[in-house]
């Protein structure tokens, strides 16, 4: 016992060693980092992009390795050179954009003048704001507002400290037409200056699109992604499937799922159950269909015009049919609830859209309760549509860090026995 308490005392005396760090040179700096490159790049048209894909990276690498607390001396040192190098290039980079609008914050309480209309190519923007507030540290900031849900006209940033404040601020989901608002800036003590302005938004277009089945000719599920090469944003295509509620909250309890394709393809993607029409802001999207691994992957670039409508019907073509020479593609490990015809649709959809033919959906359990409820099991609640069969299994007992899971397939009942849980 006494040896134990040696080698604790001494792994917290390492522990401390270790996270014992300088200051953060620049705070925020790799929130602002991630903002411009994943988001907001025209903000600083005059920088490469790849410029910021470095920094960002830089920082997220030397963030990692001083929070952990089995870092050595030398990959502490190393980090915090890198950090020290990344945050001096990303003030490089925001000093030399061209639309930076500084705020000086003095005891005066008067409206600043109003910038001239904003333009805007679809409906998020983001403006640079250098926040003079006398002698002190430089800082990052980095804020959104969604006009969807911040109603008002008037959007505060609040910067106590004194000093330098690099403000990225940015607005999400913008009206059509004009729309006059205000920022309010709120410094330290009672100074405030209020910045209105305007933006204007040119009208949207109409995206068609539908996935044909490459079997069949008719229309199908599909996994789809579109991004607005303007700012490379994810959009949910208008009818996409969300599974969040099936899910049970556990997990990543979203419709947008990650594909495990190496390269491009690996990106997120939404299932799209059949055609759809939406409006989009103009310019140029990136469309990336996929129907499992037996189809070819299409991506397409498409542009999108105001008051104009563009159309487009996929084709993934299958390169070969794993079923017709005896092999039936399948999951054996589904976690989803269906407690409705509308669940069984939706799970439906996404092994379609997958191309998977068999889904093992299982309730999950361990010896204190079970999760990923299920209307029935046995023949009567499976699930077949054209060669494709949901069909409802479980996945206990399950132990954690002991026996480890078991997986069942098509059983008639729930088999669960808490006085015997262990003998598997």
């Amino acid at each position: 016992m006494k040896r134990f308490i040696i080698a604790i005392a001494a792994v917290l005396t390492m522990s401390g060693t270790i996270l014992a760090q300088p200051p953060d040179p620049l705070p925020g700096a790799r929130d602002m980092a991630e903002a411009l490159y994943q988001r907001h790049p025209y903000v600083c048209q005059n920088t490469d992009r790849k410029i910021l894909d470095a920094i960002r990276r830089d920082l997220r690498e030397a963030e990692h390795f001083l929070q952990q607390p089995t870092a050595t001396e030398q990959q502490k040192n190393d980090a915090l050179a890198k950090r020290e190098k990344a945050s001096k290039e990303i003030l490089q980079v925001l000093s030399a954009c061209l639309n930076v609008q500084v705020i000086p914050m003095t005891g005066e309480i008067h409206p600043l003048p109003p910038l001239p209309p904003v333009n805007l190519p679809g409906d998020a923007t983001a403006f640079l704001f250098r926040l003079d507030q006398g002698e002190g540290p430089v800082r990052c900031l980095s804020k959104t507002f969604d006009l969807s849900v911040d109603a008002g006209i008037q959007f505060p940033i609040e910067v106590k400290e004194k000093g330098t404040t690099w403000i990225l601020a940015a607005l999400e989901r913008v009206p059509q037409g004009r729309t006059s608002l205000r920022f309010r800036f709120i410094g330290d003590g009672v100074q405030r200056k209020n910045l209105a302005f305007e933006t204007v938004t040119i009208p949207h277009g109409i995206l068609d699109i539908s996935v044909l089945s490459d079997d069949s000719g008719a229309p199908a599920p599909s996994m789809m992604r579109i991004a607005w090469k303007t700012d490379d944003s994810e959009v949910r295509p208008a009818n996409a499937e969300d599974f969040g509620l099936l899910f049970d909250k556990q997990g990543n309890a979203s419709g947008l799922r990650a594909a495990n394709i190496p390269g491009k393809l690996g990106q997120r993607y939404w299932c799209v159950p059949g055609p759809f029409q939406m409006a989009l802001p103009p310019g140029e999207y990136d469309i990336t269909v996929l129907r499992g691994i037996e189809h070819a992957p299409v991506q397409d670039t498409i542009t999108v015009q105001s008051n104009q409508t563009v159309q487009r019907t996929y084709r993934p073509q299958r390169w070969v049919n794993m079923t017709k020479r005896g092999w039936y593609s399948g999951d054996d490990h589904v976690h989803t609830q269906i407690l409705s015809d509308r669940d069984a649709r939706m799970v439906m959809n996404w092994i379609q859209a997958e191309d998977v033919r068999l889904a093992n959906v299982v309730k999950m359990g361990d010896i204190f309760r079970t999760w990923f409820e299920q209307r029935g099991f046995g023949k009567a609640f499976r699930v077949e549509d054209h060669g494709y069969i949901i069909s409802p299994g479980q996945e206990c007992p399950r132990t954690h860090e002991e026996l480890g899971h078991t997986l069942s397939m098509n059983i008639k009942h729930m088999v669960r026995d808490t006085d015997q849980y262990y003998l598997y």
